[in-house]
């Protein structure tokens, strides 16, 4: 489930915005890193401000979709501040018991996920929160979110309040790879996409790790002295990439 929550004791605490100097460093840039985090906190003293939606229901076991999307709108029912959404679950173990993670629900292991927002929504009674949440998985099991919207005051055209951020800006990135992510940036291999090339290239179900480390280790000498080096840098792109390698030992070998 997925509801909108003002919580501004919980958001003073922990998004505050940090001092344009601080002992002599300018860290005002991760002002936008924190609130594009996705963090695991209790929402237990904080206020819903809407009747939650549900992003998805599914009998266990079983195959769950691979993405989530919702477009939720939210209509609040009283005054207040949206700071940000709260996500949880309910498991129905059996007929009888049930387990829940919903702020309001006796507190376990689990608590909620909180998604902030940079600029806090006010609203009042005749007004929404429109929500486009969608949840996609990466490449070593992890979860890239991304929750986007605005307000939108009933009877009125137009709307205001538009947020739209996601996990990935969370993430401290070097220059390099910021610049990645401009538009217009032309984008040529470094000399380990080379090397990567070079591997991927002579995967063609026939050689075997040793034949395909030894061609690492002299595509890149200076790189891997030993075959064992090479050995290790093929698994650590394996699960770099998620698992993209299948193997297979041949009979008596």
């Amino acid at each position: 489930f997925v509801a909108p929550f003002e919580c501004p004791d919980f958001y003073r605490k922990e998004f505050r915005r940090p001092a344009q100097d601080a002992y002599g460093l300018d860290i005002s840039a991760t002002t936008s890193m924190i609130t594009n985090s996705v963090l695991h906190r209790s929402l237990r003293h904080c206020q819903q401000l809407s009747p939650s939606a549900t992003v998805i229901e599914a009998q266990l076991p079983g195959s769950l979709p691979r993405e989530l999307h919702l477009n939720g709108c939210f209509g609040c029912k009283k005054t207040g501040v949206v700071h940000g959404f709260a996500v949880w679950f309910d498991a129905d173990l059996s007929a009888d018991v049930t387990l829940s993670t919903a702020p309001k629900a006796r507190p376990i292991a689990w608590e909620q996920l909180f998604l902030p927002l940079q600029q806090p929504i006010p609203v009042s009674p005749g007004q929404s929160v429109v929500l486009d949440l969608t949840v996609l998985p990466g490449l070593t099991g992890d979860l890239w979110w991304q929750w986007r919207g605005h307000r939108r005051t009933h009877g009125r055209s137009g709307r205001d309040f538009d947020f739209d951020q996601n996990s990935f800006r969370g993430i401290p990135l070097n220059p390099d790879t910021s610049s990645l992510l401009q538009h217009g940036t032309s984008v040529t291999l470094s000399s380990i996409g080379d090397e990567l090339q070079h591997l991927l290239s002579r995967i063609d179900g026939k050689r075997t790790l040793d034949g395909l480390a030894r061609g690492l280790r002299k595509f890149s000498p200076q790189r891997y002295r030993t075959i064992q080096q090479a050995r290790v840098r093929i698994a650590e792109v394996n699960a770099a990439l998620g698992g993209v390698f299948s193997t297979r030992r041949e009979s008596g070998r």
